[in-house]
């Protein structure tokens, strides 16, 4: 299957196989049988969490639980699910705005259109300049593009993210399969993402880092300009995924987690925090279409 999609003149499939080959080349097939099996664990135990969304029809999606929709029938345009106990304490938000936008987001994107601008709130206010719109966030696009009833399992996905790439990281330490497993499990069903599932901007970015966690400690496992690939995606991911104040959370945190593992390692110093800051400078690079709109729009937002 590798060899066949390589011969694949897609640029996207190829940067997905770039970023690939430092998990062929990591380990055995035994360790790679291991995060499979880890894998499906995580999807086995969030279907028994979530049971009544995953098999019952049920939705975790905020604008069914509002006491008031915007019209008589609730939220605009919703025709799939219906609520399920929730113990979201910020419904407000994911129901009158973030619901909302990744409706508008979805349907600019289906008409071949970029969305810059939402016309529908006052008089019209900038889109892509408020990164709580997530509108260049990957994950987010695929979900806003998709029909409203597979919303839910787009909620459940970002737990699995975060679950899969915690055991990754902690694999990458060395850890035991045993001890990588509870790391992702615990923080996959931490308060960040059970008691605000629906918080769309938050989660996001409380999905990604681990994945820029363990994309900076593949600096002292991989070659350079894999290492380099990686932690410049990653990075990036986390600069598009919503909220900037939990976006430069994140990047101190894998900050001072670089930092921390240069004191203890100090092996190759130079060498590893120089592709650290070629990354940081290529991720903020990548994320230009969010940061420059932002640095403008903050002169004129409230």
């Amino acid at each position: 299957m590798y060899n066949e999609l390589k011969n694949i003149p897609s640029p996207i499939i190829q940067l997905l196989l770039y970023l690939y080959r430092p998990l062929r080349r990591l380990g055995t097939s035994a360790w790679r049988m291991e995060v499979i099996r880890a894998g499906l664990l995580y999807a086995l135990l969030l279907m028994a969490v979530y049971t009544p969304i995953v098999f019952l029809w049920q939705t975790l999606q905020a604008p069914m639980y509002m006491p008031f929709g915007v019209t008589d029938q609730g939220a605009y345009a919703y025709d799939s699910r219906y609520p399920q106990m929730s113990f979201d304490v910020d419904l407000a938000s994911p129901g009158y705005m973030e619901w909302p936008m990744n409706r508008l987001t979805g349907d600019i994107y289906k008409s071949g259109d970029l969305p810059l601008w939402n016309p529908y709130q006052g008089a019209g206010t900038p889109l892509a300049a408020q990164p709580d719109s997530r509108v260049f966030f990957p994950y987010q696009v695929v979900e806003d593009v998709m029909p409203t009833a597979t919303w839910d399992y787009f909620l459940l996905g970002r737990l699995w993210f975060a679950g899969i790439f915690t055991f990754l990281f902690l694999k990458l330490l060395h850890l035991s399969g045993r001890s990588a497993f509870l790391g992702g499990l615990f923080y996959m069903l931490s308060g960040t993402f059970v008691v605000f599932i629906n918080l769309e901007q938050m989660v996001n970015g409380a999905m990604v880092l681990p994945l820029l966690l363990w994309a900076i400690e593949g600096l002292w496992h991989w070659n350079w300009r894999r290492s380099v690939v990686t932690v410049t995606a990653s990075i990036a991911l986390v600069l598009l995924a919503g909220q900037p104040e939990i976006a430069a959370y994140s990047l101190l945190l894998g900050i001072a987690y670089l930092v921390f593992r240069l004191i203890l390692k100090p092996q190759q110093r130079t060498f590893i925090a120089s592709g650290f800051l070629i990354s940081l400078l290529l991720g903020l690079a990548l994320a230009t279409p969010v940061l420059l709109p932002l640095l403008d729009f903050m002169d004129s937002a409230y």
